[in-house]
């Protein structure tokens, strides 16, 4: 018969750690202010942050480790690259053979792991640890990081106009004069350039930004796949979001119907567009970015991964003057950058070439591109 899975409060108790009497406290004062029965009882100098993670890592059956009484090395460290130290907060701390020992936040994360394993080509044994302490190396390590900026801004924004309660925050009480006095504050500004940065420079095909009841989740789509990256708390919701908005040339006074727009950058000498749409969901707006990268479109035929007898034949359906080539697949899997790289083989100057785009993604020189007006398509213009 299975061992019974004990929750943490009990033990908590069983360690030693706290009183039947502290945890009856802790789960009135949960009862009355809504917080999580773990971070009262640190609050309230019964366990310690440390004791927690140690307990949580007994409960799942893994080792805690403590990262601030460790010598780590730093090359065994960079085995793993920066930005998927950042997005899963993770460090490597040891290596044994063919296993490498990893200090995770969340080490049930089995996608974090599959990842690491197939990069590093190691066994991977994941250990628990302190976020702090994690978050920490990974800013020694690898310099002040993305990661490290955008909690910093989180917490200016909470320090400047504080959290507000949840059951009575609503975006529309917000007046307009007030959102475009927040976003065109530093920590706004700072944090929504960060977020846009990190997935850069994560190789992300997209940003979602979407609100939940209690705060604002951040997910990036890599490989076709989304991650979580950061949960920013709900009161930066409408400032952080209306920041985008103005960004894309968006309405920002308008919340109650989807909208598109359109950011250009630049990043690291590379231009970027950003396709922006915000669709109103129960909890607020959902915000999407499609990062389009303008130098992939330049890549060629020869730099998508083609076999070279399958290039060839490709390229000889290309080049006929007449046919049709359907090109299909998941977001991020590479179809514009696929029918672009076509189009750039194709405009030599002594053809005319005429497009037709719903919308048009990337803009390029010689070729007259048509994007489709659905408002006259309906009225038979």
């Amino acid at each position: 018969m299975p061992k019974e899975k004990k929750d943490l409060e009990t033990l908590l108790i069983e360690e030693g750690l706290i009183t039947e009497r502290q945890l009856q406290k802790a789960k009135e004062k949960s009862q009355k202010t809504g917080e999580p029965i773990q971070k009262i009882l640190i609050s309230m100098g019964f366990v310690s942050n440390k004791d927690i993670v140690e307990v949580m890592g007994k409960q799942m059956g893994v080792q805690f480790v403590d990262l601030d009484q460790m010598d780590l090395d730093s090359h065994l460290i960079k085995l793993v690259p920066e930005h998927l130290c950042q997005r899963y907060k993770i460090i490597p701390v040891t290596q044994k053979e063919n296993k490498l020992v990893l200090a995770m936040v969340d080490p049930l994360d089995i996608l974090a792991i599959d990842d690491i394993r197939l990069i590093t080509g190691f066994d991977i044994e994941p250990v628990i640890a302190m976020e702090e302490a994690i978050i920490k190396i990974i800013v020694r390590e690898f310099g002040t990081t993305e990661l490290a900026e955008v909690e910093e801004s989180v917490k200016d924004i909470s320090a400047d106009y504080g959290p507000l309660e949840i059951e009575e925050f609503k975006e529309e009480e917000i007046s307009v004069d007030r959102l475009k006095e927040l976003v065109d504050e530093a920590p706004i500004v700072r944090m929504v350039n960060m977020i846009i940065a990190q997935a850069i420079n994560d190789k992300a095909s997209d940003i979602h930004i979407e609100p939940d009841p209690k705060n604002v989740k951040v997910r990036y789509r890599i490989d076709g796949v989304l991650h979580d990256v950061m949960s920013p708390p709900k009161h930066i919701q409408a400032p952080m979001v209306s920041r985008i908005k103005i960004m894309a040339n968006m309405d920002i006074a308008e919340r109650r119907i989807p909208q598109d727009g359109k950011i250009h950058l630049r990043h690291e000498n590379k231009e970027y567009d950003l396709r922006v749409s915000s669709l109103p969901v129960i909890h607020g707006e959902k915000i999407v970015m499609r990062i389009l990268d303008k130098s992939s479109i330049l890549l060629g035929l020869n730099k998508l991964g083609f076999y070279s007898e399958m290039q060839n034949i490709f390229e000889a359906i290309v080049d006929k003057p007449y046919g049709m080539i359907l090109v299909t697949g998941p977001t991020g899997s590479g179809k514009s950058t696929t029918l672009y790289s076509c189009l750039n083989r194709l405009n030599v100057g002594d053809r005319n070439i005429i497009t037709v785009e719903d919308p048009v993604e990337y803009q390029l020189p010689g070729i007259n591109q048509v994007q489709v007006n659905e408002k006259a398509v309906r009225s038979g213009i």
